[in-house]
């Protein structure tokens, strides 16, 4: 399993290594390629996931990784859309 720690280090089966550029290029690359599907998946639910995923923007915006806006997600003035964070 690869884990990332505060420290910027890779955290693999055979031990803690200081994450280099190419491996946190790629893991910025993925994140930005797949949390649109999260945002979407969240959006109108009533459930945890609206929360995680706004947690996880916050923290990804913390560390400097910045999500583009999903313009499909536009509030209509239904509730149900307002939580979600699109800056």
């Amino acid at each position: 399993m690869l884990r990332l720690s505060e420290k910027h280090e890779v955290n693999t089966s055979v031990g803690t290594k200081p994450m280099d550029d190419n491996v946190e290029s790629t893991l910025r690359a993925v994140i930005q390629d797949i949390f649109w599907m999260a945002r979407r998946y969240a959006n109108g639910r009533k459930t945890y996931a609206p929360d995680t995923v706004n947690r996880a923007l916050g923290e990804l915006q913390r560390i400097g990784i910045e999500i583009d806006d999903d313009h499909t997600l536009v509030e209509d003035g239904n509730s149900s859309t307002k939580w979600l964070d699109t800056h």
